[in-house]
């Protein structure tokens, strides 16, 4: 059975569920630039942050004839954000509501030119969560390889990991992560799950082959400090060397993870999972319940995993005829599904900029099963989805 997504757009709005606008996506070709470069400070919520006053500016440059002297972006559009750390680093920030019970994916186009006399060594500039003395953080940090000569021709898409106690740049565990061309665009990123603390994907396309995708693997911890990230940086560090940026994008990850646990039936307890797919704007997002011995169930889906009307969840369904089972969501809307061989599915189609990005919600499943119980009916365990990239 599909459910169409207007149909969840138009229930989170009827219940007033938070559609969470916390995203960011520029290509800053409505921004007046020029070949020199137009600077960027007041302009689409960025800053010079404070905690660097010594850092200078960035500034929108016109791809044609730039100064920056960084090659042409193709479908770059006009213009690219650049940051020249000729003179010393430059560095902006723009505050944003970084997703937190979610996970957040960012993904930006980088060019590295190198403008300076002798062989460079250390950070070459990035990508950061911010503020990184008080908040959970993340860094994709650009460095020169050991021994880089002059001029350089290559560098290294790094990543940096910690505790609350220091924090440290190291290399992408895949080669491919390595000795990147100096003067060409790339399109880095990564997945992270702000509440864990975790880097959960790595992200490098060359924009002109494959585009790779790397998991790190468990506890790749981010700086866990504790407070929600309130902004993100983009950053040249490195003397001599001029960074541009195109098509930033701090967006969700589409997600849906189970959690909770259901009460056993004929077939034992039925399990509600994703069904090869996730729920991903631009696609279709299924979930498969199984543990049907008459092959009917039932999804409940809304937007609380904590209150079902006035009544906290999880809700004790004995008094209802289900000893040992409860309800874990508060099911705003109930599809029946029909299935066969003890399992069904429902899906629904995610419209790319259908207005959905940012919406969380929760599901859980039930059963049709006469013999279980005096309800005749058995509950699965609950999933949280985030509808994002």
């Amino acid at each position: 059975m599909r459910a169409p997504a207007f149909q969840l757009l138009a229930l989170a709005v009827a219940t007033g569920s938070s559609l969470a606008q916390n995203y960011y996506e520029s290509g800053y070709d409505h921004l007046a630039g020029s070949p020199s470069g137009t600077p960027l400070a007041g302009r689409e919520g960025y800053f010079v942050p404070s905690t660097t006053p010594s850092s200078s500016d960035g500034a929108i440059y016109s791809y044609v004839g730039n100064a920056l002297q960084l090659p042409v972006l193709v479908d770059g559009g006009t213009s690219f954000l650049g940051l020249d750390a000729s003179s010393g680093p430059a560095q902006v920030e723009r505050v944003s509501n970084i997703p937190f019970d979610c996970q957040v994916h960012i993904e930006f186009d980088f060019c590295v030119h190198y403008a300076g006399s002798t062989a460079p060594a250390g950070a070459i500039g990035g990508f950061s969560l911010q503020p990184e003395s008080t908040a959970v953080t993340m860094n994709l940090l650009a460095r020169w390889p050991a021994n880089a000569t002059f001029p350089p021709t290559t560098w290294n898409a790094d990543v940096v990991i910690g505790t609350s106690t220091g924090n440290i740049a190291v290399q992408v565990p895949d080669s491919r992560f390595q000795n990147l061309a100096v003067d060409h665009w790339y399109r880095w990123g990564c997945s992270v799950h702000v509440v864990h603390s975790e880097y959960t994907l790595l992200v490098l396309d060359d924009l002109a082959g494959s585009r790779v995708l790397f998991v790190p693997p468990p506890n790749a911890m981010m700086n866990p400090l504790g407070a929600p990230p309130t902004a993100f940086r983009l950053s040249a560090l490195g003397s001599g060397c001029r960074l541009g940026f195109d098509r930033v994008s701090v967006a969700y990850h589409g997600t849906f993870t189970l959690f909770g646990a259901g009460c056993a039936g004929s077939l034992g307890v039925p399990l509600l999972q994703d069904f090869q797919s996730r729920a991903a704007i631009g696609g279709t997002f299924q979930m498969s319940l199984s543990g049907l011995p008459l092959n009917v169930g039932a999804i409940g889906y809304g937007f609380s995993n904590t209150l079902w009307g006035s009544v906290p969840l999880p809700a004790d369904l004995t008094g209802a005829g289900l000893p040992g089972c409860f309800l874990l969501v508060d099911p705003v809307q109930i599809d029946l599904v029909f299935g066969s061989g003890g399992s069904a599915t429902w899906g629904m189609f995610l419209p790319d900029g259908a207005g959905l990005m940012g919406l969380e919600f929760y599901a859980q499943g039930a059963s049709l099963d006469p013999a279980a119980n005096a309800a005749g009916i058995v509950m699965s365990n609950a999933g949280h989805g985030c509808i994002g990239r």
